[in-house]
């Protein structure tokens, strides 16, 4: 799972879901790489977020209002997006929105 999200406070409830999603299920196994919005505005962590993304079974989105940090991800996802499992995003532009899929 890759995930964006806005606050440092919704990384560390991702990283406890997955916690105990790895304990209480014998069958399954969940590994999360989270940004914060901000943080794509650095070439480098781009770069890392693409490759992470180009490796993931699942994409979370949430919060993103910044229409340029908001092209970025499109900009990454959306070629993506077919290849992936899941991509869910929540109140966010409406361009991040379109790349909304579950099944």
């Amino acid at each position: 799972v890759v995930y964006v999200v806005l606050e440092s406070q919704y990384q560390s409830s991702m990283a406890v879901a997955c916690k105990r999603i790895n304990v209480d299920q014998e069958n399954v196994c969940v590994e999360s790489v989270g940004y914060l919005l901000e943080e794509l505005r650095n070439p480098e962590t781009l770069q890392a977020f693409k490759r992470d993304v180009e490796t993931a079974n699942v994409f979370i989105g949430s919060l993103i209002f910044v229409q340029e940090l908001a092209e970025k991800v499109v900009e990454v996802v959306e070629p993506l997006r077919e290849k992936l499992d899941a991509v869910l995003i929540f109140p966010s532009m409406p361009d991040v929105m379109r790349l909304n899929k579950v099944g």
